[in-house]
């Protein structure tokens, strides 16, 4: 038992040393966003998310929503009013 223990060890360290290597630099463009100027998303952008760190997604985006699902986004003069 004491020596199928010490294999087991030994196997173990062999693998971790084994699995480390350097670390590879990935080279990929950075993607900047220009903020929105709309006015509605200004109001967001103050109100919500700088004040409270909140996201708010009035904009029909499909990731965001369950595929079996049957959605509409709001009308855009009442984004503001419902906020």
């Amino acid at each position: 038992m004491k020596n199928s223990s010490k294999f087991i060890f030994l196997m173990s360290i062999l693998l971790v040393l084994s699995a480390c290597y350097k670390a590879e630099e990935i080279d990929t463009d950075v993607i900047t966003v220009t903020p929105s100027t709309d006015p509605l998303d200004e109001y967001i952008r103050v109100n919500f998310t700088e004040k409270y760190d909140v996201a708010v997604r009035y904009r029909f985006v499909d990731r965001y929503v369950d595929p079996t699902k049957r959605v509409t986004p709001p009308r855009k003069e009442v984004v503001e009013p419902m906020l």
